[in-house]
């Protein structure tokens, strides 16, 4: 990659937009814009004047192409539409001093109809997933003792890691809704 260019490896649930959106704006002030992002944790950016810019995600599955009136909106108030990724769009303008002005969402209705939408179509495939795929896999890998044991050690793994980020998402989901249920 060149000079202008970096890739960094960096992880965040559906449940961390926040602290992405943060992340994000202290890569802007080193000096680097983002590019583009490749799931689960693949980011590229391109050197920029380092700036004070605001960063905001917004999960909304409606194709891009479609919503070109919301685009046009959302140009007008400042916004520019950056690249979007599995229904993710991110979003970024200079910084300002009114901290209203730095939202995509203003109320918090719409705040938790976007965590609605998060989980109806990321958190419950995922927990989906989860039951219907690893907990028989593990299960029935130790139950029958003809299993190859590499392949108990791999469910297992993959029982662990799915069973730590599934708890991260519940209880960062139980936190986003008491902030924005409470927040007036």
């Amino acid at each position: 990659m060149s000079k202008d260019k970096k890739a960094v490896l960096r992880f965040f649930t559906i449940t961390d937009y926040e602290q992405e959106e943060q992340w994000l704006k202290e890569m802007y002030r080193g000096g680097w814009k983002p590019h583009s992002f490749v799931p689960p944790c693949f980011y590229t950016f391109e050197r920029c004047e380092p700036a004070d810019m605001v960063f905001r995600l917004e999960f909304n599955d409606t194709e891009i192409t479609s919503q070109s009136d919301y685009l046009r909106m959302l140009d007008d108030y400042g916004w520019s539409y950056l690249f979007s990724c599995m229904s993710w769009r991110y979003y970024c303008k200079p910084a300002d001093t009114k901290k209203e002005a730095n939202e995509l969402f203003t109320d918090n209705v719409s705040k938790l109809e976007m965590l609605n939408r998060v989980v109806r179509r990321r958190l419950l495939p995922f927990a989906v997933i989860f039951f219907c795929c690893v907990l028989p896999n593990v299960y029935r890998g130790f139950s029958d003792s003809g299993t190859v044991i590499g392949w108990n050690l791999a469910w297992t793994a993959i029982l662990l890691i799915y069973s730590i980020i599934m708890i991260h998402c519940l209880l960062g989901l139980k936190r986003l809704r008491i902030k924005y249920s409470t927040k007036r």
